[in-house]
């Protein structure tokens, strides 16, 4: 090991403040709330027509949080690291991601069974896509606070159009079968991250970006 490269101790402590910065354990409370949130809404739902329209918002709530934890106030943290973090970020989403996935999962089998489950996990990839790319594209001043306004805009217009989801472009309402909504879920999903795990200290470069 050279004497640049950081110690054991070293990486830990970035770890540590990496996702203090982030408020990754109130975002993991966030999102265990959200499924809950969300099998309680699929209990109380009697019918289809109602559980599609809870599999269309019940995602939103882990895929915003995920989104806001994107951002952090303390990016010059970033810095001590004197090298790109891309896989402590790709971990800490990723963790994030699989653990919103995997409640929204069981969510969907403990509240209605048949193929729920994969909706709520496919529609949390999606919407979890546009929050990370909001997060990127409005930069460090406004990524926290508004990196909801994609996903809630898109689930907005999918919610109004209720009576024409076989439309390609409303894939959140769609059924588990279709395939081009899982494609493009999982496309948003890898732009998303695209955006936001290579870039070394996102919220400097955009601050630059604006001056």
């Amino acid at each position: 090991m050279s004497a640049c490269s950081p110690g054991a101790g070293e990486l830990r402590r970035i770890a540590r403040l990496y996702l203090a910065s982030r408020r990754a354990s109130r975002a993991l409370v966030a999102i265990l709330a959200s499924a809950a949130g969300g099998w309680l809404l699929l209990a109380l739902s009697p019918d289809r027509q109602l559980r599609t329209l809870v599999e269309i918002t019940a995602p939103l709530g882990p895929a915003v949080v995920i989104g806001s934890s994107s951002w952090s106030p303390l990016g010059e943290i970033e810095d001590t690291a004197g090298r790109p973090l891309v896989l402590l970020r790709l971990l800490h989403l990723g963790g994030l991601l699989a653990s919103a996935a995997a409640t929204l999962a069981l969510a969907g089998l403990a509240a209605s069974g048949a193929n729920t489950h994969w909706v709520l996990v496919r529609n949390l990839a999606g919407y979890t896509g546009l929050a990370l790319i909001g997060a990127r594209l409005q930069g460090p001043a406004f990524a926290s606070a508004f990196c909801w306004a994609l996903p809630v805009g898109y689930a907005s217009l999918v919610f109004a159009a209720s009576e024409r989801l076989e439309r390609t472009w409303a894939w959140a309402g769609q059924p588990a079968s279709r395939d081009s909504a899982l494609a493009i879920a999982v496309a948003l999903l890898a732009i998303g991250l695209a955006m936001i795990l290579p870039a070394r200290n996102w919220q400097r470069a955009s601050e630059g970006e604006v001056a």
